[in-house]
């Protein structure tokens, strides 16, 4: 997710939080993300977790509640009171932010702990019809049976649509008129926003130069496809933790279309080329003279090219991994090599390097580089 959707995220939670504080009508600015799957709603409620909490010194947690495998009971439920002869509702105090000791997803802070709790409903368009009424009265009176939730609480809601093929129901007009706001992820997501998010998170460099390459392999999702896994940022980052410090190629086709499916006939090619490449020691022992792709074969170049500075990146992605330093006449001989390829694939090459081992930036080759080509655009190289 790009700096626009925490933009949106935040004007949504701190409506609802100064709306709680203040006890004013907020439920207008619930949001409810809209998108196909593994477009990386839940995903991006974390990350903006993340950044809320670093913008404002607070600690946000995330609490996550799957109403397609919820009820109504999940809400509250009728309990008897024998003393009384009667019934009582019991409520949980986790859905309303009370359960001081609950942890949230990632385990890192317990509701007590935090000064912000986003409470996520998702897979809302799978909740059955009394479920989503609790939810609908939850988020709109912000009491349930009676009970308040915690002031430090702010809601966000996500659903397939029923045309993603997921058996997601239409939500009914009375949730969707006024209560909620209803937000495609697509404004937010694409193959620029993941690859930022994929440098930051690891992701094996091969697989970001494949996205670099073919950015439209983002958006291959095909409803039909039901039982059968897709292309996608989630199953991308399946695929990356599933090939990590696997060299066997044909284990990694093995994984790879059991990751991604059909589209790993696409992807493949970029990492069966590394069998043609330079191999890394011969890019580090004889920079100047070692195999650039596409000098033989121009029609190889492209693809060549940048299979090669995607496994040079996942050799360094490797050594990180391990905690092995580079040094200094590695990270320079690996510099000298990628000043040798065309423009737009040589700064692809320094950010996926600099990206995938910090050494490699003390490489003085890599500074005069950086330096001699500023005018180029730098979204690859940041």
């Amino acid at each position: 997710m790009n700096d626009l959707f925490n933009k949106t995220m935040e004007r949504h939670v701190s409506v609802q939080l100064d709306g709680a504080y203040h006890n004013k009508s907020g439920s207008q600015t619930i949001l409810c993300l809209t998108g196909k799957p593994g477009t990386g709603k839940t995903q991006g409620i974390a990350q903006f977790a993340k950044w809320y909490g670093e913008k404002t010194s607070q600690k946000v947690g995330v609490f996550t509640f799957i109403l397609a495998q919820s009820d109504n009971c999940d809400f509250g439920a009728p309990v008897p009171n024998h003393n009384e002869n009667k019934l009582d509702m019991f409520i949980p105090q986790r859905i309303l932010g009370h359960e001081q000791d609950a942890l949230d997803h990632t385990g890192k802070y317990t509701m007590g702990d935090c000064d912000v709790i986003l409470i996520f409903f998702d897979e809302i368009g799978n909740a059955t019809p009394a479920t989503l009424a609790a939810l609908q009265s939850l988020l709109e009176d912000r009491t349930l049976h009676g009970q308040k939730v915690s002031r430090k609480v702010a809601f966000v809601c996500a659903t397939n649509l029923p045309e993603h093929g997921c058996n997601a129901k239409a939500l009914p007009q009375s949730f969707t008129q006024g209560r909620v706001s209803m937000i495609d992820v697509d404004k937010f997501t694409g193959a620029e926003s993941w690859l930022e998010w994929a440098a930051e998170a690891g992701i094996d460099p091969r697989i970001q130069t494949v996205i670099h390459i073919r950015p439209d392999l983002m958006d291959k999702f095909d409803a039909k496809k039901k039982s059968t896994p897709q292309i996608c940022g989630r199953s991308l980052e399946k695929l990356s933790k599933l090939i990590e410090g696997v060299d066997d190629y044909e284990l990694i086709e093995i994984l790879g279309y059991g990751a991604i499916g059909d589209e790993w006939s696409v992807v493949s090619g970029y990492f069966k080329f590394g069998s043609d490449m330079p191999t890394i020691q011969e890019v580090i022992d004889s920079p100047d003279t070692a195999k650039v792709p596409g000098r033989q074969d121009p029609a190889f170049a492209t693809s060549g090219q940048h299979a090669v500075i995607g496994n040079i990146a996942h050799f360094l992605s490797e050594k990180k991994r391990s905690d092995e330093s580079l040094s200094l006449i590695e990270a320079d001989n690996i510099a000298k090599y990628l000043n040798r390829l065309p423009g737009e694939v040589m700064m692809m090459g320094l950010r996926l390097c600099k990206d995938s081992h910090p050494e490699f930036c003390e490489s003085p080759t890599y500074t005069a580089m950086t330096v001699d080509n500023q005018w180029m655009d730098s979204s690859n190289a940041r």
